[in-house]
């Protein structure tokens, strides 16, 4: 299964008309899609309420605390694609987005304000260390617009998906009538654009997934043994003394797949920026996947249980 997640800081970019119209490209192959909806908005949600065919492609509401469970029930669904559709203005889901997608796509229209909000988009991806692509949407039907948005964009050295979306009425009227723009006209521009961008897509992203014969990692029990005390170090130069380890490390139920759970108090001045910069660091020393949360990022349900039990790094 492959996950795409689709981010942007800026409103109105076009995130859900991507989404949705990618998700059923994949459908239109026979390939079992599902789109995750982060926004609290739930365009993308909304927008499979109204269809008259409601099997395909699959639309479920999210909150970001909850991706990593909804991604997992729709691979055990027999999914082979998840598209995550998020919200503007959310720093943390995109970031949750970003860590869980083997492709990251950023819409942009080539507009002087989307491209100067481009960059806080392209940082979050950077911290995730996932390949990011833009994807041009809006475009005017002639003029050097396009042109010049591509030559921004490349500045933030960013790859530009080679299919453009042009500014058709299409793309509106369809997701109003419940379709995609495929669907609504089955031999239109809007819809060779779609098909265009989407065989792009997945050639990327089977590409950006691809890799090497895998030598055995250490679990993150073994790993934290190794370097317990170069990770408490750590985790002080970075404000939080009194760092605690909870998860599957606990319950002795770690393998080599398994992440390195870190559990840390919000302090004065603690940004996202903060957290992702020390589990950027920690992943660097411990040489696997180490997730690094406040309380407040865990499930209510299970919050008070897991700081309970959670034990000092």
């Amino acid at each position: 299964m492959k996950t795409l997640a689709i981010i942007s800081q800026k409103g109105g970019a076009g995130k859900t008309t991507l989404a949705l119209n990618l998700a059923g490209a994949a459908e239109r192959l026979n390939i079992p899609t599902v789109v995750i909806d982060l926004d609290p908005q739930a365009s993308a949600k909304t927008w499979h309420d109204i269809r008259v065919s409601k099997e395909a492609p699959f639309v479920v509401s999210a909150q970001a605390s909850r991706l990593e469970e909804v991604i997992e029930t729709s691979r055990a669904n027999g999914a082979e694609l998840v598209i995550i559709d998020t919200a503007p203005h959310s720093e943390s889901a995109a970031l949750a987005a970003a860590r869980a997608a083997d492709l990251v796509l950023i819409p942009c229209r080539p507009a002087i304000l989307d491209l100067k909000a481009i960059g806080t988009s392209a940082d979050l991806v950077a911290l995730a260390q996932k390949e990011a692509v833009v994807v041009l949407n809006a475009v005017p039907h002639q003029g050097k617009l396009a042109d010049e948005a591509e030559e921004a964009v490349r500045s933030y050295g960013l790859v530009v998906a080679p299919v453009k979306l042009t500014q058709r009425a299409a793309y509106v009227h369809s997701l109003t009538a419940g379709q995609t723009a495929q669907e609504f006209e089955p031999e239109g521009k809007a819809a060779q654009e779609i098909e265009g961008l989407y065989k792009w897509t997945r050639t990327r992203i089977h590409a950006s997934t691809l890799g090497t014969v895998r030598k055995r990692r250490m679990k993150p029990s073994e790993a934290l043994n190794k370097h317990r005390a170069a990770l408490r170090q750590l985790c002080r130069r970075y404000g939080f003394a009194q760092a605690r380890v909870f998860g599957s490390v606990l319950t002795r139920t770690d393998t080599e797949d398994s992440d390195l759970d870190l559990l840390v108090e919000s302090q004065s001045g603690t940004t996202l920026f903060t957290l992702a910069g020390l589990e950027h660091d920690a992943r660097q020393l411990m040489g696997m996947r180490v997730s690094v949360l406040t309380p407040g990022f865990l499930p209510a349900k299970f919050r008070d249980q897991v700081v309970r039990q959670a034990e000092l790094l």
